[in-house]
C-alpha cells in the first residue's frame, strides 16, 4: 500500500510541477518580446515581471517620456529576450499615434513599368506587375515574396498588351483574372490557376469577337464570378444580343472546373463597371451610363442571386451631377458601404454612405481635407460594423512632388483617431492590411506598416457619483477596438466611500499592450444640504464614514427626534464633508430650501446604493491584479507540499 501511495504522489508531483513551467513558460514567452507602451507618471515595474524569467538589464525611467530597452534571461534556459518599452506623456498618447514603424522596399527592379497589385497572405505577398520588353510590349508577371525572399517569378504571357486585373489567394493557391489584347482589336479574358509553386495549372478562356475588359473577380466556397465589361455579341461566350457595351457575369466552378452559368445587364448607352462585391450569398454590381435622355451620369446598383444568378433587386444610386461613387466594402454583418467622391465650393469632398435595408443610402460622414493640400481617397476598409478605416492621397496644392497621407478610423459615424504624414515623396497607393499601406514608385514597391495604437478615450481623471458613470478608456490598434485586459487591470474603488482612486487600464494585443493610469473620483453622496429643514422618520444617504452630533452611524439611519443636527462624513484620505441641517414635524411639505445650499452634494437613495455596493464588489473581483498573483503562487505550493509528503512516508518506512 505504501508503494501505491509513494508511486501515485511521485506521478501526481511530476505531472502537476511540468504542467506548471509548461504553463508559465507557454503564456510568457510571446508577452516578452512584444512592444509595452505606458503613460508617464507611475510605477509599472510590476507589469515587467514575468514567471520564469528575470531581468538582467533595464534602464526604464516611468517618469521620463522616452524609448527604453529591458533584457530578460529565462531562467532555465539562460536565453536572453529583449522587450522595448514606450514611456509617453498624455499629450503623446493622443498625437502620436505610431509604434515600431517600418518602411521597408520588399522589391526592387529597375524594368518595372507598372505594378498593378498587392495582396498579402500570412507572411507573403503576391505582386501582379508589367515588365518593359521591346516594341511596347509587355510580360505579364506574378511575383511572390516570402521574408524578403522571392519564391517564385512567374511569368504569365509574355511581350503582349495586358494585365491582371484581380487575383485571390487560398492556401497558397493564386487564381487569376487577366485581359490581354489580341490581333483585329480585340481583347480577351483568362482565368488562370497557379499550384503553390507557381505553375499554371489551368487556364480557361472566354473567346468573344470585341473588346472584353476584366474588371473584377469574386468567389466564395463554391464559385469564381467573373465581373466583365463587354461589346461582344452572339459570339461564343458572350452569346447575347445588346448595342452598347454591356456587362457579364461568368460563373466557375471551384470542384468541377467548368463555366456553369452566365448573366448580363444591358443598357441605353455603355456601361461601366465601378466596383463589385458579394453580400448575403448575393453579387452586388455598381455601374455608371451616361443616360442622354436627361443629359446625366446615372449610377445603379443590381443585386443577383449567387446560386441561379437572377437579377433580386436594383437600385440607382445617382446623388448629383458632380458626385462619384467609388468603392464597395461590406462589413461582417453583410452591411454595405459606399465611399463616393464630390466636388464642392471649389474643393474635393469625399463621403461615405451606408446603405439601407430598402436600399436608399444614408451618408454617415463626409471629409475635406482643411489645409494646403487636396486629399483624394484611395481606399476604406470595413474592418467590424461601424468601423470604418479611409486612406487618403494628399497632393499639395502649391509645391511640387510633394506628397502626403491622412489615415482615420471612423467609429459609429464619428473620426475618432487620425495619422497624417506630409514628408513622403510617392504617392500612398492603398492598402495591403488594415496596419500596411502600399507606396509604388519607379524603383520599386515599399510596405509602410504603421501599427498604430490610438485612443478615443483617455480621460486624467473620472468623476462618478455612481457605478453606471464610470467611463473606462477606450482604444484602437490597427483599426481594432481592444477591451481592457480584466485579469492585468486594477481598477478598484468603492462607491459607498467618496474620494480619489488611482487605477491602472491594462490593453493586451498581438502587436503590443498598453497601460495607462487614470483617477476615479467618487463625488461625496449626501441627500441633505445645508441649513435646510426635513420631516421627522427621514433616512438619511451618504458614502463615507458618518458621524451624527458625534455619534457613528452608518447609512441609511432613520433620524426620529425632531432638532438641530451635525453630519460629518468622513471619505477617503480622511477628507470630510460637514453639514447642519435641521428636523421637524411636516405635513405639508418634505423640505423647507435655504439659499446656502451646499453645492458638493447630491441626492440618491438607500436602494441604488446598495445596488451600487453590489456591482462594486462585483467589479473588484474581476479587475485585482493581484489575485491572479496569489494563485500562481497557491499552485506553485501543491508540488512543493506533495514533495514534502513524499519524503516523510519515506523517513517513516525507514524508522
Amino acid at each position: 500500500m505504501k508503494k501505491i501511495m509513494i508511486l501515485f504522489i511521485l506521478v501526481f508531483n511530476l505531472l502537476f510541477t511540468s504542467n506548471f513551467f509548461i504553463k508559465i513558460q507557454a503564456s510568457t514567452l510571446s508577452d516578452i518580446s512584444k512592444p509595452l507602451i505606458v503613460l508617464q507618471g507611475q510605477d509599472y515595474n510590476q507589469y515587467l515581471d514575468y514567471p520564469g524569467y528575470s531581468i538582467v538589464e533595464s534602464n526604464v525611467n516611468f517618469n521620463k517620456c522616452g524609448i527604453y530597452l529591458v533584457k530578460y534571461e529565462n531562467d532555465f534556459n539562460k536565453k536572453v529576450i529583449e522587450k522595448r518599452v514606450y514611456v509617453k506623456s498624455y499629450e503623446e498618447l493622443l498625437k502620436e499615434k505610431n509604434f515600431n514603424e517600418q518602411y521597408k522596399q520588399i522589391l526592387e527592379d529597375e524594368n518595372l513599368s507598372s505594378v498593378q497589385m498587392v495582396k498579402k497572405d500570412k507572411d507573403s505577398y503576391y505582386i501582379s506587375l508589367l515588365e518593359k520588353t521591346d516594341n511596347e510590349l509587355y510580360n505579364i508577371k506574378l511575383v511572390k515574396i516570402t521574408n524578403e525572399w522571392i519564391v517564385y517569378d512567374k511569368t504569365i504571357f509574355s511581350k503582349v498588351r495586358g494585365k491582371i486585373v484581380d487575383f485571390v489567394i487560398n492556401n497558397d493557391e493564386v487564381t487569376l483574372l487577366v485581359e490581354q489584347e489580341r490581333a483585329g482589336y480585340c481583347q480577351e479574358v483568362y482565368l488562370i490557376m497557379l499550384n503553390k509553386i507557381g505553375d499554371i495549372v489551368n487556364i480557361k478562356r472566354y473567346i468573344g469577337d470585341g473588346v472584353d475588359k476584366a474588371k473584377k473577380l469574386l468567389e466564395d466556397d463554391i464559385n469564381y464570378y467573373l465581373i466583365v465589361e463587354t461589346n461582344s455579341s452572339n459570339s461564343l461566350d458572350y452569346n447575347f444580343e445588346h448595342s452598347y457595351q454591356s456587362i457579364a457575369i461568368f460563373v466557375y466552378n471551384k470542384k468541377q472546373k467548368i463555366n456553369t452559368s452566365f448573366q448580363y445587364i444591358t443598357g441605353k448607352n455603355n456601361m461601366e463597371v465601378i466596383d463589385a462585391s458579394i453580400v448575403d450569398n448575393q453579387i452586388c454590381i455598381m455601374t455608371k451610363m451616361y443616360d442622354a435622355s436627361i443629359r446625366l451620369k446615372v449610377f445603379d446598383l443590381y443585386f443577383f442571386s449567387c446560386e441561379t444568378l437572377e437579377q433580386t433587386n436594383q437600385t440607382n444610386f445617382t446623388i448629383s451631377l458632380t458626385e462619384t461613387p467609388l468603392k464597395i466594402s461590406v462589413d461582417p454583418c453583410g452591411e454595405i458601404y459606399i465611399v463616393s467622391s464630390d466636388f464642392e465650393n471649389n474643393a474635393y469632398v469625399n463621403k461615405l454612405y451606408k446603405l439601407k435595408d430598402n436600399l436608399q443610402q444614408d451618408l454617415m460622414y463626409s471629409y475635406q481635407y482643411p489645409k494646403e493640400a487636396v486629399a483624394h481617397l484611395v481606399d476604406f476598409l470595413v474592418v467590424n460594423s461601424g468601423q470604418i478605416i479611409m486612406l487618403y492621397n494628399l497632393v499639395h496644392q502649391q509645391q511640387n512632388n510633394l506628397y502626403g497621407y491622412v489615415y482615420q478610423i471612423i467609429d459609429h459615424n464619428q473620426i475618432v483617431a487620425q495619422i497624417e504624414d506630409f514628408n513622403t515623396e510617392r504617392y500612398v497607393n492603398g492598402f495591403i492590411q488594415s496596419n500596411e499601406l502600399l507606396f509604388i514608385d519607379d524603383n520599386g514597391i515599399y510596405v509602410n506598416t504603421i501599427n498604430n495604437a490610438i485612443f478615443k478615450e483617455l480621460n486624467q481623471e473620472v468623476m462618478i457619483t455612481s457605478c453606471k458613470d464610470f467611463v473606462s478608456p477606450i482604444l484602437f490598434v490597427n483599426g481594432q477596438k481592444i477591451n481592457i485586459d480584466e485579469n492585468k487591470s486594477f481598477v478598484e474603488y468603492d462607491i459607498n466611500v467618496f474620494g480619489t482612486y488611482l487605477a491602472y487600464y491594462y490593453f493586451t494585443t498581438p502587436d503590443v499592450d498598453v497601460i495607462v493610469f487614470g483617477d476615479v473620483v467618487v463625488l461625496p453622496r449626501i441627500n441633505v444640504n445645508q441649513n435646510e429643514i426635513y420631516d421627522n422618520h427621514f433616512d438619511l444617504v451618504f458614502n463615507g464614514d458618518a458621524f451624527l452630533n458625534n455619534y457613528k452611524i452608518m447609512s441609511g439611519y432613520t433620524i426620529t427626534t425632531p432638532g438641530k443636527y451635525n453630519l460629518i462624513v468622513e471619505g477617503k484620505d480622511k477628507k470630510t464633508v460637514e453639514v447642519d441641517f435641521y428636523v421637524q414635524e411636516i405635513t405639508t411639505q418634505e423640505t423647507i430650501k435655504n439659499k446656502d445650499e451646499l453645492q458638493i452634494t447630491t441626492t440618491d437613495t438607500k436602494n441604488s446604493s446598495e445596488d451600487c455596493i453590489r456591482i462594486n464588489n462585483h467589479l473588484q473581483s474581476n479587475y485585482f491584479y493581484q489575485k491572479e498573483r496569489g494563485k500562481e503562487i497557491w499552485t506553485l505550493l501543491i508540488p512543493v507540499c506533495a514533495f514534502i509528503l513524499l519524503i516523510i512516508t519515506i523517513v517513516r518506512k525507514r524508522s
